[in-house]
């Protein structure tokens, strides 16, 4: 019972924490006190909560109470940069775990590349992952795992015109999405690697306005221009024209 109850206590001492912080990032609180005390308070009460847990429920030889102050002193000093880290750990983990799987939507597609059905398939299931790996870029702030991620984002883009020449519309379709989601998502080299591949991908002797492939690639390459010309990114929309003028219908 006196266990629960201090778990209580704790879980309501943390949520202490959190309201005092929260009330801490604006401008007034609720209590009339200047933020600069309260932002104070609530990180000397997380610095007191890690020297505590640090203390107690580490291998800490108590007798040596000089080194049990100094250690204290030292976690409530340096609590901010150890979360910190655990957040890049865990960042670096997301991001292993989403190159990897890009790597195998890449797999897919090119050792498929004799099967339609399997790589119509891929291209279908390629669109909503490189929307989540650009959404998972522009929430990066490390430097190399945002890098990390759009290589293996464009290693992908440019698989598809292998694609193209098993499946173009689903090829099409595909890198329309991927250019409207990389435009939304403020990734500009990544909306300039699908216009490239989608250039690559382009059908020979559009001829005809009935022609569906061909219907199928302008309409593509004009949702993405217009996407670009939505966001105002006028040398993305430019290389749409570029490329809708080099094979008109």
């Amino acid at each position: 019972m006196k266990k629960n109850a201090l778990i209580a206590l704790f879980g309501a001492f943390g949520g202490v924490i959190s309201w005092i912080l929260g009330n801490a990032a604006g401008n007034t609180n609720q209590l009339g006190i200047p933020n600069i005390f309260l932002s104070i308070c609530a990180h000397a009460l997380i610095g007191a909560a890690c020297a505590f847990f640090a203390i107690n429920f580490g291998p800490i030889d108590l007798s040596q109470f000089n080194k049990v102050l100094a250690l204290s002193l030292a976690c409530g000093v340096c609590w901010q940069p150890v979360i910190a880290s655990m957040g890049r750990a865990v960042s670096g983990i997301s991001t292993k775990n989403t190159t990897a799987r890009l790597q195998q939507q890449k797999n897919d597609i090119e050792q498929n590349i004799q099967d339609p059905t399997k790589v119509s398939s891929a291209l279908r299931e390629t669109p909503a992952l490189l929307a989540e790996t650009t959404a998972q870029t522009k929430n990066t702030d490390d430097a190399e795992q945002k890098e990390r991620l759009q290589q293996s984002a464009k290693d992908v883009i440019y698989t598809i015109p292998k694609a193209a020449q098993v499946d173009p519309i689903g090829s099409y379709q595909a890198l329309s999405k991927i250019g409207v989601s990389s435009i939304n998502s403020d990734q500009r080299t990544l909306a300039f690697d699908t216009l490239d591949a989608l250039e690559k991908s382009a059908p020979s002797g559009c001829k005809s306005v009935t022609d569906e492939t061909c219907k199928e690639y302008q309409r593509s390459i004009h949702t993405i221009k217009a996407a670009a010309v939505n966001k105002s990114w006028s040398d993305v929309a430019n290389r749409a024209v570029g490329i809708e003028t080099s094979h008109p219908l």
